[in-house]
């Protein structure tokens, strides 16, 4: 959740310092790549009039939306052992890394495993491939998780 600081922080938006008296959002971090068209809200503040009156408010509601429905507490099932994953050091997710329905990552998009069960997971050498063309692509800290699928998961260097 983005951290305002009332009074100094900017609305993402229009600039505007964010007061006390403003009706003021906070939204998640929810998008890893600047090319993606919701990357101005991804973990920011803003008014609330702003948002309102912005566009793409709707897609970034429906975006939230599906973060917490499918990322948020009781929703992290392995797609291995379909388990809940409960403790963050056992935890491996991909994130929302394309708003592309087209994307070749947006299928993977809130996958989430057990590290012990990443070896049995049947696409972890397809999405490794995917992830690394998008580390290339600019797509930010895909290095950590790249490294996690190999450390635990991947026959291939």
């Amino acid at each position: 959740m983005a951290i305002i600081i009332l009074g100094k922080s900017p609305c993402a938006l229009c600039g505007e310092i964010l007061r006390a008296s403003d009706d003021v959002v906070a939204l998640p971090a929810f998008s890893y790549g600047k090319a993606d068209p919701l990357w101005v809200f991804n973990d920011a503040g803003l008014h609330n009039r702003c948002l309102a009156a912005d566009p793409r408010r709707s897609l970034v509601e429906e975006v939230v939306e599906e973060l917490h429905a499918r990322a948020g507490p009781g929703h992290r099932i392995c797609v291995v052992c379909e388990e809940e994953v409960a403790h963050y050091a056992e935890h491996v997710m991909i994130p929302r890394l394309a708003h592309d329905e087209k994307h070749p990552l947006h299928r993977y998009r809130y996958t989430h495993l057990h590290r012990a069960c990443v070896r049995q997971w049947g696409d972890v050498d397809h999405a490794l491939d995917l992830l690394r063309k998008a580390d290339q692509d600019g797509i930010a800290g895909l290095e950590t998780l790249i490294e996690t699928l190999e450390d635990h998961g991947s026959d291939v260097d």
